[in-house]
């Protein structure tokens, strides 16, 4: 069985977005590396927030994209290339700020959105909490199945580095 600290935050983002992504990323599966959308993630990751002196925070199962200071505040930040998956994004950045939590460890959590020039400030609450530990739960179950679950057609396959693996003749 999975421990929780083990369910890695881009399980849980992939969940949320596609099931089988989940299980496959979860079962070490690698999508096409060489996905046009992948290296904009990238090219907007390396790229974004130059100015700050900022660093990267990696725990085992956990790599938060931005650890910056703001006005003498600690900062969290989740880089992302659009706001199409705001709903997923967040729940990611609140699961970082759970394991913190559960360490210890608290920080101001904020989305960062470069192309579109935006910041979403994320507070983890107890609603959020308990969210949180629904979804975790879901994600145990699922990866714990011994095959993916089938694919389902959405939007999101064609921009999906695991397109051909899950569509592919």
């Amino acid at each position: 069985m999975v421990e929780e600290i083990e369910i890695q935050p881009n399980w849980l983002y992939s969940y949320l977005i596609c099931k089988r992504e989940a299980w496959l990323i979860s079962h070490g599966i690698e999508g096409k590396q060489d996905n046009i959308y992948l290296d904009l993630g990238r090219l907007i990751h390396e790229e974004s927030y130059s100015r700050y002196k900022h660093e990267q925070i990696v725990m085992p199962s956990v790599k938060i994209d931005i650890l910056y200071e703001n006005k003498n505040t600690k900062v969290i930040g989740e880089i992302k290339s659009s706001s199409k998956r705001l709903k997923e994004a967040k729940m990611q950045l609140l699961y970082y700020c759970y394991i913190l939590q559960k360490k210890g460890i608290q920080f101001t959590a904020e989305i960062l959105i470069p192309k579109e020039k935006k910041r979403i400030r994320v507070e983890l609450t107890d609603e959020h909490i308990k969210e949180i530990e629904t979804v975790i739960e879901e994600v145990k179950e699922l990866i714990n199945f011994s095959k993916p679950p089938i694919p389902i057609r959405q939007s999101s396959c064609t921009k999906c580095a695991y397109e051909e693996f899950c569509w592919g003749e």
